[in-house]
């Protein structure tokens, strides 16, 4: 493997709720491993926190990466979580939107000739997770995800979540979880699936 890249980055914080940050890359190459490796590219990130109150904290990132050989693919995120902590309850909100598209050649392997293979999502995915302290020390996470994409290969998920997790000792504690899972796509129905599962335990530590 043979490359040049050149980094850089910042730090900036106006006020004390508030920070900057950010850095980005640039790769010039002339040979890699894999084909499907980073050869020309460029990426960047960006960041942001933001101290609402002692028990708001706001977040956002975005993510973007482009490569031009040997083939051409881009890769965009950006992002936003939403936290709150108080004394019986913390709430996390979390929500991304992403793009991927790749455009490439490849070899058929029944008549020996090139063709074009283009790739395209975009996908919105959301997570929604709280953790609620009950009385004797007992704690409940409650959330779930989900996600959404449509282009190439559309595609939906979810996935709630309930834990419940209860003391009866100095060392020892009740676990139970709840767990559902279920993916559908509208092109490949085959495999789609849904499952539940359940779990009971003690643990002991």
């Amino acid at each position: 493997m043979h490359r040049h890249s050149a980094l850089g980055g910042f730090v900036f914080r106006p006020t004390a709720k508030l920070t900057l940050n950010g850095d980005a890359e640039v790769g010039r190459g002339r040979q890699v491993y894999f084909r499907t490796s980073l050869q020309d590219f460029e990426q960047m990130r960006l960041r942001a926190r933001y101290q609402l109150s002692q028990a708001w904290h706001l977040n956002a990132r975005f993510a973007r990466l482009k490569n031009h050989f040997p083939f051409t693919s881009q890769n965009q995120q950006a992002n936003v979580t939403l936290q709150w902590t108080g004394k019986a309850v913390s709430v996390m909100a979390d929500y991304t939107r992403s793009a991927v598209r790749s455009d490439f050649s490849i070899l058929d392997p029944v008549l020996y000739r090139f063709s074009r293979s283009l790739y395209q999502d975009n996908a919105h995915t959301g997570t929604l997770a709280t953790d609620w302290r009950l009385p004797r020390k007992a704690t409940l996470p409650l959330g779930g995800s989900l996600f959404r994409s449509s282009g190439t290969r559309p595609s939906r998920f979810y996935q709630p979540l309930a834990r419940l997790r209860i003391p009866v000792a100095t060392h020892a504690s009740f676990l139970a979880e709840w767990r559902q899972a279920s993916l559908g796509q509208s092109l490949y129905p085959a495999e789609s699936f849904g499952m539940h599962q359940f779990t009971v335990g003690l643990r002991i530590f």
